[in-house]
């Protein structure tokens, strides 16, 4: 149902609230109501895969990203825990 690029994941947010927040029946009979939002999100999707983006990538832009330092999940909460520390009100975050 995804390209090559993967799905975004504002579809993927709206195929799963439609999913569950809709019954799959209503009174025994089958939810027409939750088929019709489930295709107009997958023809949504389909849409934009029909033509391809031509974008070129930016060297500049490539490096940067590629520069960009990465942090293990213990460095980011501890970053977080220096930036808002447990506890503390609004005047005192960096």
């Amino acid at each position: 149902m995804c390209g090559d690029g993967g799905c975004s994941g504002v579809y993927l947010k709206d195929l799963t609230f439609i999913e569950d927040g809709n019954p799959d029946t209503l009174s025994g009979l089958i939810n027409f109501g939750k088929r019709t939002l489930l295709y107009k999100a997958i023809a949504d999707m389909q849409q934009y895969q029909l033509k391809p983006y031509p974008f070129r990538p930016d060297p500049e832009l490539v490096a940067l990203i590629h520069d960009i330092p990465k942090y293990d999940e213990n460095e980011l909460y501890n970053v977080s825990l220096e930036r808002e520390p447990r506890g503390a009100d609004k005047s005192s975050i960096i």
